[in-house]
């Protein structure tokens, strides 16, 4: 369960008209601090790989939930170093800069915003660790494919970790395993959806972290279970990793002469669905 402050904070999402007017003058600059997180007051950490949409859909949720709006690479590195985000990288190469992004990270602290990550961010252990103390993160996950188009249109042929020789589809597939370790939530962002549509997507999403427990899924070879997997892991993971298959555990009545049973998602890896059907004897 999450902190009921927090819930509290979520609750502004329920009352949010699915559509609103989107306008970049009405964003909250927010203000950083140097000192540590009060734990009650949850910020909103957007995580994905470049392209993903980070900034543009953490500028509309800190619109839509009135919370402060910070961009890592903006307002704390570029600020911190008095530098692009560029510069900083041709100066001390991508293994060094790592390790530059991760120290000036754990310096930062805010409170009840907003906060878009930079890709390289989760490679980072200590860094994430310090942003999660204070922070639910929500991870933007983008087909490769998508991303590879998005940069493109971009003209980056090279993010940070990239080595000679190694191609952007390798490392958008490395860094896959850093965001998957530190995701609290998971949203899937579909081909064509629009910075707006992503937005919901993450607003429900918190929704159904609130009232996680109307959503968990657990493996049939065990009823119990550490960490809460919700559908759009479940998806993805397909099987659990003791090898059962993933079923929300709650008891089915018997409806009007129908008897439950499971089917399999057959575009995806396996995944329980429920339905009923009328007996066959």
């Amino acid at each position: 369960m999450i902190p009921a402050s927090f819930g509290q904070l979520l609750a502004k999402v329920s009352k949010l008209r699915t559509h609103l007017l989107f306008a970049p003058s009405y964003f909250t600059t927010a203000r950083l601090s140097n000192q540590n997180s009060k734990p009650h007051e949850r910020n909103i950490l957007l995580m994905g790989p470049p392209g993903a949409g980070k900034t543009c859909v953490g500028r509309i949720l800190g619109h839509r939930l009135g919370m402060p709006v910070i961009d890592i690479d903006d307002d704390v590195l570029e600020r911190t170093w008095g530098m692009s985000v560029a510069d900083k990288l041709s100066e001390i190469g991508g293994d060094g800069f790592i390790e530059e992004e991760g120290k000036a990270v754990c310096r930062f602290a805010a409170t009840g915003s907003v906060i878009s990550l930079t890709g390289s961010n989760p490679l980072h252990s200590d860094a994430m660790r310090h942003l999660k103390r204070s922070g639910l993160a929500v991870y933007l996950d983008v087909d490769t494919e998508d991303i590879m188009q998005r940069l493109s249109r971009m003209k980056v042929n090279r993010i940070v970790g990239q080595d000679a020789g190694v191609s952007m589809r390798e490392i958008l597939h490395y860094r896959k395993q850093f965001y998957e370790k530190w995701l609290d939530a998971r949203v899937l962002c579909g081909t064509g959806d629009s910075v707006e549509d992503v937005a919901d997507k993450v607003l429900r999403t918190l929704l159904r972290y609130e009232d996680s427990e109307s959503e968990v899924f657990v493996s049939t070879r065990s009823q119990m279970s550490s960490d809460p997997k919700f559908f759009s892991d479940v998806v993805i993971e397909g099987l659990a990793p003791d090898g059962g298959l993933y079923v929300i555990p709650v008891k089915y009545p018997v409806l009007a002469g129908k008897v439950p049973y499971f089917t399999l998602l057959s575009r995806r890896p396996p995944v329980l669905v429920f339905t009923c059907t009328s007996p066959v004897f």
